[in-house]
């Protein structure tokens, strides 16, 4: 994903559950194609805060929110085939 541009809150919290329920942040990383590094905070500040926090870098440019909303629609879908195949 491209640098500067936040995933949802329920994409988030969707992810951090999956890890919370046994799965590796590596296969969570895979999975959803974010960075491992990236995954590693979430989960920090969920266990230092208890929820996910929102963190939005405005530097964002035009093409990068272009990239960024393909690649949320992408995690989105696949946030939604796992809760279906539940």
């Amino acid at each position: 994903m491209p640098r500067g541009v936040a995933d949802s809150p329920e994409t988030r919290a969707f992810i951090i559950g999956l890890h919370v329920e046994g799965r590796s942040l590596s296969e969570l990383s895979g999975t959803f194609a974010s960075p491992r590094e990236v995954l590693s905070r979430w989960w920090q500040r969920y266990q230092r805060d208890g929820c996910v926090t929102i963190r939005v870098d405005a530097a964002a440019t035009t093409s990068n929110q272009q990239l960024a909303t393909n690649n949320q629609l992408r995690r989105d879908q696949e946030c939604q085939r796992l809760v279906d195949e539940r």
